[in-house]
């Protein structure tokens, strides 16, 4: 069941929230940006890569882990062995209410800062990338170097990892 809340002269899904304040977040900070509203069947590498993310649980360190890259299968598919993927509903329970795309931009709403972001050193080749929004009708697309920005000003430094 989804959970919808008034706001203003209609209704908001949670899920708009987020990106409504993912852009009260950029023109905060005045970042330069781009939303296209674009078929993921239509992105192609060409133009820029769009982000893939895995959120995870470190028992050891009891944190969790949102791998960021461009690729499918990065680090070989292989992550540390106290590490295990969270579901669907984990990551829902975590954040409250349906996530829809599990992206660096839904640290938005990580205010408590649980999550540790590690980000494949390969991100930073491409002078841009794509970001998909919680509300599924558009794509982010901001430079490499500006979402390392923006993840430091939502206190969420990445940690890089090369490959």
């Amino acid at each position: 069941m989804r959970t919808v809340i008034a706001f203003g002269r209609g209704i908001i899904m949670p899920q708009m929230m987020t990106d409504k304040k993912l852009f009260t977040t950029l023109k905060k900070i005045k970042m330069n940006y781009a939303e296209q509203q674009l078929p993921l069947s239509e992105v192609t590498k060409d133009t820029w890569p769009l982000l893939k993310s895995s959120l995870y649980f470190d028992k050891v360190k009891e944190r969790y882990i949102m791998y960021i890259s461009t690729h499918d299968n990065w680090r070989g598919g292989q992550v540390e062995a106290d590490w295990i993927a969270c579901s669907t509903t984990e990551i829902n329970a975590f954040f409250g209410r349906e996530v829809t795309a599990v992206t660096p931009l839904i640290l938005v709403e990580d205010v408590a800062v649980k999550i540790k972001p590690f980000l494949d050193s390969r991100v930073m080749d491409n002078e841009l990338v794509g970001i998909k929004l919680q509300s599924r009708k558009s794509i982010l697309i901001l430079s490499s170097s500006d979402l390392l920005i923006l993840l430091r000003y939502l206190e969420h430094s990445p940690k890089i990892i090369r490959n």
